[in-house]
């Protein structure tokens, strides 16, 4: 769930960067971006540090920019259950 708000959805996570643009083009980068084994990285690095809002922040950011990758991401994000 959204409210349409990135920067009031990260806040709500926690997460309040400098700058919101910059945190959404780098989140965006390296999660919508990647594909494959990168994008495993990526989404396993990220969601392990809760700077970046943790597993909740890389959900915000699959729903914000890149909704078709959300399976694919969950994927990854199951290795948090293990």
């Amino acid at each position: 769930m959204t409210t349409g708000s990135y920067e009031a959805d990260l806040a709500a996570l926690g997460v309040v960067p400098d700058n919101v643009q910059s945190f959404a083009d780098y989140m965006e980068a390296e999660i919508c971006n990647q594909t494959g084994t990168g994008l495993g990285v990526s989404v396993r690095s990220i969601g392990g540090n809760p700077t970046g809002g943790g597993m909740e922040g890389v959900r915000l950011t699959v729903a914000y920019f890149c909704p078709e990758k959300s399976q694919e991401v969950e994927s990854y994000l199951d290795y948090f259950k293990n």
